[in-house]
């Protein structure tokens, strides 16, 4: 161990060492290699300057030779032009003698330059040297015009002869004050002035020389012009007739010589310098400095010191080129400054920069990466190895297992624990007993398995104890490698105590799986014993409520069918969560209304709510109209125990109900939003998390308080998410709860359900809605805009000031008015709907008096639309004979079936649906020819043409899937409808690909059926009156006796071959047989007995007939309690 702890601790010092050297190593490459890249980026600058400084050079001097050349070629062209000029008239000279040797004229009329010739005082000028002045002057002028006409402006020349008595300039302009030279002493200045630079040079050259190669001389100085300009002056002798008889003189600016290099572009300032060292020409640079003068001042009196031809000088941080400029006398002077180097550099400086610095990073992050990610757990893995080496010999010391090692060589125990050891005491024979058990077994299982090295073997032993007694092990032992040796690494539990408890165990689960074979024996029984008369008593309500009963009769009827429903729902609770657990629950997926079952389970707990003095509130904020996709047996479910435990558990207040769509954000479809809301006793923090617990409640005092048994929210919260939905809870104590629901408007198909708006069907009718609660206000109002009525809202009588012509609503309590104040409104109106709690879910009248339940907005509606544009109520007796819910009836009486004139081949093999159809088409003015199955159909299809094919999806013989087959091969044209009595998406899928164009489930309405053929048909879809919310199997008019009489005879008929089904565990025959039934009980909407059959047919799958004989049993009995098995007349 403490070797160990000693390398952990080098391992950590050298990784320590690694990643900081690392770094500092990392730090100086980097900072080396950025001095060296600034190092060669200053060399390589200074170096580009250099060459920008051989440019500058050369183009400078081109410059020179260029004025030069300009210069001798005007003078060769004047010379010869001199030569061969005629005589100057002698008035010119007179006029010159005349004016005291001062004369001012144009040469060339048609040119403006004038020049100015002027004798110096007390000089004796003959006539040819007059001659000769006036005839190179002109010559000259002619030069400068032309000049003047290139450049704009004449350029500035002197001559005068050897003996400098005669001087003449052009242009004439140029003397700065003229009235000077009338005198004898500034005439002799002026002389002066002009020939003394000029003047002083030496024409060592012969003049036969001169007129081969003629050569011009730099004044090597500034010379000032009588207008303050200083120029530089360029000089050459001027011939006559092979002899030197005048000097021309041409004044050059400075300036000119360096315009090649004047653009700016470069870093320093150039100079022309003279041999004197004074500064002759300046170009400064981009960024110029005022130091200039001084470094160019201090390269002069280097480049005399030192005498080399490229003198370069470097000091006061800045750096001077020059060279002299070929024989002229001057130098090109080139300087700049560090500040210039670094403004040059500075972007390559900066990118050099932050590449090294990124680099630096980059490599920082790379070792703290290398550290984090390898070092760091290799030495983590290293203390690891160490803690498990020291943690194994701990635990091989405490687990009360023997474990040791065994080598495979030699047999020897290299190490065992303690609790090794203490068993081999116990063992007869001791330690060798065990290594040569260990031994056997292993040969055993090695002889058998060529390669085990991987694997871990498992084998009981049964030995002797020292006293005799059998002592039971479980051995397991493995291959592996232990100080570079091959052992065998085994392990004996013993296994006596656990034996004897496993044997406990096995007695105990058989009892347990008696007493809940017990259990599930006595629910069944329960279950069977209970529903058996409870079914008796609803079909007995249900052929009552055929009866002739007046309307509140009527009334009080239904409460009482939908209590019994209720109750029944309740037993049901039990079993259906039995069923969620052992997944057995199956899911009706069928078209309905959503405000159709929110209204009944608010009219079901309406006389609950109000024994307890509880406002029951439904706020519709969807469309009444809203249809879903989905099993509404078991939305009703989950809203009953909701509302149920809401008026439960509030003594004073109010229960709210709250129904709402909400759009999906990507899809067409929408989501349900229930809320049910109380102001009840509220549910503490701590136990909302096990709410929905089965068998929990909120506290112990719950149950001896309210009663239950803490099924109901559980039931609801596994139902709700089976529909693929939410279920969630607000709830603060005393303020009471809130319950949300959430789930698809169609499970299967999100986006298949679209979002409807109600029709605006009241045209603008005035409407006064009179409530004193806030509820009705926000609920009620907001339906009645959407139906299109112009609305007036009050909380009192007395303050609607008038309500002639309208139609008054009045909604929920009246105590905080008056009974006079409510009739002086009551006979202005022209109508009256009294919306109360106890009333109808459909509307009565009485007069001028309309009564419905505040529950119920389609009774609201149906009221409305009565008074504002006559539609019929739906009366009793309607209901009755459609069979219809209310909304149905209201649809059959107000609008005929529609009649499409089709020939229709029917396939079903049910008799009562046989007979259905063909009331359905006769209805619907269609010719229907029945067969039973697909063979009779194919028959039926040679012969005649249709224009339509239905037909159910499971026939004997021959279903409906080989029959499109057929169908859609050898009449393609012929559109087919599938009607069956549940279809899932594979089974549509699978329709789809057949080519069948519908797919309907059973029961189909009238209206139903006629929207299909509508669309199919091409003669579109039917009327929304008459769409999918219309239940009515045949619209308005009444089940026929022939069909009642055709409904109990399959039952009866489908009793028996269930019964001999079962006899003879045939179970395809049993699961045709239901299937036929489910869809005659659908007719019937038998619901109840009509999902017992499709979770029969589920069970039969899953488990076989036997494990469905209690299903099927409960379900004959259910078929036997109907009365006349089916006969409703």
């Amino acid at each position: 161990m403490p070797i160990l702890r000693k390398t952990l601790d080098d391992l950590r010092r050298y990784h320590r060492l690694l990643v900081v050297g690392g770094r500092c190593a990392a730090a100086v490459v980097m900072v080396f290699a950025l001095v060296s890249e600034l190092v060669y980026l200053v060399d390589a600058h200074l170096a580009d300057q250099r060459q920008a400084f051989t440019g500058a050079y050369r183009l400078v001097l081109g410059r020179f030779g260029a004025v030069e050349q300009a210069f001798l070629g005007g003078l060769a062209r004047a010379e010869m032009a001199a030569n061969d000029a005629p005589e100057v008239p002698p008035e010119q000279v007179a006029r010159f003698r005349a004016n005291g040797n001062l004369l001012r004229w144009r040469p060339f009329p048609s040119e403006p330059t004038e020049m100015l010739i002027a004798g110096a005082p007390q000089a004796t000028l003959s006539d040819a040297t007059l001659q000769r002045a006036f005839s190179f002057s002109t010559q000259i002028g002619r030069a400068s015009a032309a000049t003047a006409r290139v450049l704009a402006r004449p350029p500035t020349q002197i001559i005068f002869n050897v003996s400098r008595t005669v001087v003449a300039i052009v242009p004439a302009t140029s003397v700065e004050h003229p009235e000077q030279l009338a005198t004898d002493a500034g005439r002799a200045t002026f002389v002066r002035e002009l020939t003394e630079g000029a003047g002083s040079l030496a024409f060592d050259a012969p003049s036969h020389l001169l007129a081969l190669a003629p050569k011009a001389w730099w004044v090597p100085r500034l010379y000032p012009l009588p207008n303050g300009r200083k120029v530089l002056q360029l000089a050459s002798p001027v011939l006559f007739h092979g002899q030197v008889k005048a000097v021309l003189v041409n004044e050059v600016d400075p300036g000119d010589l360096l315009w090649p290099i004047a653009d700016g572009a470069h870093d320093g300032s150039f100079a022309i310098v003279g041999s004197d060292g004074r500064i002759v020409a300046l170009s400064a640079g981009k960024h110029a400095e005022p130091q200039t003068a001084d470094a160019i001042s201090r390269w002069s009196h280097t480049r005399h010191t030192s005498g080399e031809r490229l003198a370069e000088y470097r000091g006061d941080g800045r750096f001077v080129l020059g060279t002299p400029l070929g024989d002229t006398g001057f130098s090109l002077v080139y300087t700049y400054s560090w500040r210039d180097v670094v403004r040059a550099i500075a972007s390559k400086a900066l990118t050099a920069t932050a590449i090294a610095l990124a680099s630096f990073a980059f490599v920082w992050l790379l070792l703290s990466q290398l550290n984090r990610r390898v070092f760091q757990p290799m030495y983590a893995r290293s203390e690891q190895v160490f803690d498990s080496e020291r943690l194994s010999r701990t635990m091989i010391e405490t687990v009360p297992v023997g474990i040791g090692l065994v080598s495979t060589g030699s047999g020897e125990l290299l190490y065992g624990g303690s609790s090794l050891v203490a068993l081999a005491e116990l063992v007869e024979g001791g330690m060798p007993r065990l290594i040569d058990e260990l031994k056997r077994l292993h040969a055993r299982f090695a002889s058998a398995r060529h390669d085990s090295h991987d694997e871990v073997f498992q084998e009981d032993v049964l030995l002797r104890t020292r006293d005799g007694k059998d002592l039971a092990l479980q051995a397991r032992f493995a291959l592996g490698r232990y100080l570079g040796k091959d052992v065998l690494v085994m392990a004996f539990v013993d296994m006596t105590a656990s034996q004897a408890l496993q044997h406990q165990l096995r007695h105990a689960k058989l009892a347990a799986d008696q007493a809940n074979a017990a259990k599930s024996a006595f629910l069944a029984a329960m279950s069977h014993e209970i529903r058996t008369p409870l079914n008796a008593i609803l079909g007995n309500l249900e052929l009552l409520g055929h009866s002739a009963l007046n309307p509140l009769q009527r009334d009080r009827l239904d409460t009482i069918r939908a209590s019994s429903n209720g109750l029944l729902a309740i037993i049901q609770d039990v079993l259906d969560f039995s069923k969620i657990e052992a997944g057995e629950m199956r899911l009706e997926h069928m078209h309905f209304r959503l405000v159709d079952t929110i209204t009944r389970s608010l009219a079901m707990f309406a006389p609950a709510a109000h024994l307890k003095r509880i406002a029951l509130v439904g706020q519709f904020r969807a469309a009444i109209d809203q249809p879903m996709r989905g099993d509404p047996g078991r939305l009703a479910q989950v809203v009953n125990n909701l509302l149920s435990n809401a008026i439960k558990f509030t003594e004073e207040g109010r229960v709210t109900l709250s129904l709402d769509v909400e759009r999906l954000p990507c899809a067409r479809g929408g989501m349900l939003v229930i809320e049910v809301a109380d102001t009840g006793i509220g549910i503490e923090a701590a136990h909302l998390s096990t709410l929905f617990n089965a068998f929990m409640q909120a506290d112990s005092s719950i149950s001896r308080r309210f009663g239950g048994t803490g099924l109901g929210l559980a039931l609801c919260q596994r139902l709700v998410t089976q529909m693929g939905g939410t279920i969630d809870v607000q709830s603060e104590p005393g303020q009471g709860s809130r319950f949300t629901v959430r789930m698809p408007l169609d499970r299967e198909d999100p986006a298949g359900m679209p979002l409807v708006e109600d029709a605006a069907t009241l045209d603008g009718a005035p409407v006064i809605l009179l409530a004193a609660e806030d509820d009705w206000h926000e609920g009620t109002a907001n339906l009645i805009t959407s139906w299109g009525a112009a609305l007036q809202t009050a909380r009192h009588p007395d303050r609607i000031d008038d309500a002639s012509g309208r139609v008054l609503v009045i909604c929920g309590e009246r105590d905080n008015w008056s009974a006079a104040s409510e009739n002086r409104l009551v006979e202005d109106c022209e109508a009256v709907i009294n919306c109360s709690a106890d009333g109808p879910l459909q509307p009565m009248r009485i007069g001028r008096v309309l009564t419905v339940s505040c529950h119920s907005p389609l009774g609201l509606r149906a009221a409305l639309e009565h008074v504002v544009k006559g539609t019929p109520l739906i009366t009793p007796d309607l209901m009755q004979a459609t069979g219809a819910a209310p909304a149905a009836a209201a649809a059959a009486a107000s609008t005929p079936a529609r009649q499409l004139g089709l020939q229709v081949l029917v396939a079903e093999d049910n008799e009562v649906n046989q007979k259905l159809f063909a009331e359905q088409l006769a209805l619907l003015g269609c010719q229907a020819r029945l067969v039973a199955d697909g063979i009779e159909a194919l028959a039926a299809l040679s012969d005649t043409r249709f224009d339509a094919i239905v037909t159910d999806l499971n026939m004997p013989r021959m279903d409906g899937y080989v029959l499109a087959s057929i169908v859609r091969e050898r009449w393609p044209g012929t559109p087919i409808v599938a009607v069956t009595a549940d279809a899932t998406l594979d089974e549509r899928r699978r329709c789809a690909a057949l080519g069948i164009r519908e797919v309907a489930i059973k029961p189909l309405s009238l209206s139903g059926l006629a929207r299909v053929l509508g669309e199919i048909s091409g003669q579109g879809a039917s009327n929304p009156k008459d769409g999918p919310h219309d239940d009515a199997p045949l619209g308005a008019q009444p089940m026929s006796p022939e069909l009642v009489e055709a409904f109990g005879h399959a039952c009866a008929r489908s009793i028996e071959v269930l019964r001999d089904a079962a006899s003879r565990n045939d179970a395809p025959a049993l699961l045709a047989e239901l299937h036929s039934l489910k869809g005659a009980l659908g007719v019937f909407r038998r619901r109840e007995l009509a999902r017992q059959c499709t979770d029969l047919e589920h069970r039969i799958q899953d488990e076989g007939v036997e494990g469905a004989h209690q299903a099927l049993t409960e379900l004959l009995d259910a078929l036997l309690a109907l009365p006349n098995n089916g006969d409703q007349s």
